[in-house]
């Protein structure tokens, strides 16, 4: 009966890998040969894979240096979050700590739901205000039922300990390509986001490869605060995952 019980969840966890515009939703999409290190790095992605090409040659590529005077953001638009609590399921897949979260949260952006996938960490920030850069910035990717990617970004600035990224740093597997998850260990990211803030709004790219255009970025003004130990604990994971900024 165990054996049958684990073949059936091997079965379903397989079957949930399905496509992000390119990406797949599990383990499995990370194992390719691209990294940010000098010969696997954001100035080699191209060269690694013939569907990495628009890491070099795409037009709306991200990051980008945020400014209000370059043209590339708006401000005035409208978006609510609607997340619910989800199990926790951490994977460090050898780029980023990242966080798979269950079906039930979306953000509603011009009128069409944007379901979230996972959230993830990069350090540096990716995104810059003009050209200020700050510690980490948290991605949460979300996509429509047409298969459309929509990216929630937050700043990450030195400040007071945040419980719920404590409450990941706690769990995350110290061996990339391992996870953990756990039915009774939950999070809530309505806890860290409000339903709505001032953000900045572009269309760009996804900042790993393929480097999919069209994405739609959502750059939250403020930023959340983790502590000086916590945004160091994370940097002993991974010290520089980020992109440089491609426009602006």
């Amino acid at each position: 009966m165990k054996a049958k019980c684990l073949a059936l969840f091997i079965l379903i966890f397989l079957s949930a890998c399905t496509s992000l515009n390119g990406h797949k939703t599990c383990l499995d999409k990370y194992r390719g040969s691209w990294d940010y290190s000098t010969d696997h790095g954001p100035g080699k992605w191209a060269d690694l894979d013939p569907q990495y090409k628009l890491c070099e040659d795409g037009k709306q590529q991200s990051p980008i240096n945020i400014d209000p005077h370059n043209g590339l953001t708006i401000e005035n638009e409208h978006y609510s979050l609607n997340y619910e609590c989800s199990d926790l399921h951490i994977v460090n897949n050898g780029h980023f700590i990242e966080v798979e979260y269950q079906d039930g949260s979306y953000i509603n952006f011009e009128s069409d739901d944007y379901h979230l996938v996972q959230f993830h960490f990069h350090a540096p920030s990716e995104h810059s205000i003009e050209g200020k850069h700050y510690p980490m910035e948290m991605h949460l990717v979300h996509k429509n039922k047409e298969g459309k990617i929509l990216v929630l970004a937050a700043f990450v600035e030195n400040g007071d300990y945040n419980r719920f990224f404590g409450r990941i740093l706690k769990n995350a597997p110290v061996k990339k390509g391992k996870q953990m998850l756990s039915h009774h260990k939950h999070i809530n990211l309505a806890k860290v986001f409000e339903s709505t803030g001032h953000a900045y709004y572009y269309k760009g790219s996804l900042t790993t490869p393929p480097c999919s255009e069209e994405v739609q970025w959502i750059i939250l003004k403020d930023p959340i605060s983790f502590s000086n130990k916590q945004i160091a604990q994370f940097t002993s994971f991974y010290d520089h995952n980020s992109r440089k900024v491609q426009r602006g």
